[in-house]
C-alpha cells in the first residue's frame, strides 16, 4: 500500500503462503493419502528394503542397525535353544528374522555347515558376520554346553549396547533440529524485517 519495494525473499514467502491458503483443503487431503501410502508402502517387504538401502549407507544409521542384528539375533537364537528347539532349525530362523539381506542370503550355507557337522563359532569366523566378541563366546559355549545362557547374555550386553547408541544418536539429532528451528525462525523474522529497512531508506 505504500508502494515500496519488497524484497524477492519476502514476495517469495508470502506468495506461497497465500497459495497455500487457497489450496489447503487439496494439501491437506493429499498430505494424508501421502501418508496412508508411505505408510502401506514401507510396511511391504519391498518398502523396508528400499527404507533399508536409502539410510544403511549413513555411518550412524549402519552401525545402529547392525548392533540391533547382533542383539535380536543373540535374543531369538538363545529363546529357541532353550525352548529345545534343534540348534540348526534355530539357527536357520534367528538368522532370516534379521533385517540386513546379507545375513539372509547367507542362512542357507551356513545351517548347511553346521548340519555337516562343522561349529557355529567356525562358520561365523569364516563368513565374518558377527562381531569377533559374539564368535569367541559362542565358541566357549559350544564347548561348555551352555550355548543358551552365553547368547542370552550375549543379547543382554548387545541390547545395552543398542539402547546406548540410540540416546547418544538422539542426542546428535537436538543440535541439528535446534539449527533447523533457528534457520526457519530467522528466515521468517528476515522477510519481516526486510521490507521495513527498504521502507526506512
Amino acid at each position: 500500500s505504500m508502494s515500496v519495494p519488497i524484497p524477492a525473499f519476502t514476495k517469495i514467502m508470502f506468495s506461497t503462503a497465500l497459495k497455500m491458503a487457497d489450496y489447503k483443503i487439496q494439501i491437506v487431503i493429499g498430505t494424508i493419502l501421502a501418508v496412508i501410502t508411505a505408510f502401506v508402502f514401507f510396511k511391504q517387504p519391498i518398502g523396508k528394503k528400499v527404507i533399508l538401502k536409502v539410510i544403511t549407507p549413513i555411518p550412524v544409521v549402519k552401525k545402529l542397525i547392525y548392533q540391533m542384528d547382533v542383539a535380536r539375533f543373540c535374543r531369538i537364537f538363545s529363546t529357541l535353544i532353550a525352548s529345545a528347539v534343534p540348534v540348526t532349525e534355530s539357527l536357520n530362523i534367528a538368522l532370516s528374522s534379521l533385517t540386513n539381506p546379507i545375513y539372509q542370503k547367507k542362512t542357507k550355507a551356513i545351517v548347511d555347515a553346521v548340519v555337516q557337522g562343522r561349529t557355529i563359532a567356525s562358520v561365523f569366523k569364516e563368513n565374518k558376520l558377527f562381531p569377533p566378541l559374539l564368535i569367541q563366546m559362542i565358541a566357549g559355549g559350544e564347548k561348555s554346553g551352555t550355548l543358551d545362557k552365553t547368547l542370552s547374555d550375549l543379547s543382554a550386553f548387545y541390547e545395552g549396547e543398542v539402547e546406548e547408541a540410540v540416546k547418544n544418536s538422539t542426542q546428535l539429532l537436538e543440535p541439528i533440529l535446534m539449527l533447523a528451528v533457528g534457520i526457519g525462525v530467522g528466515a521468517m523474522i528476515l522477510s519481516i524485517v526486510s521490507p521495513m529497512y527498504c521502507v526506512v531508506c
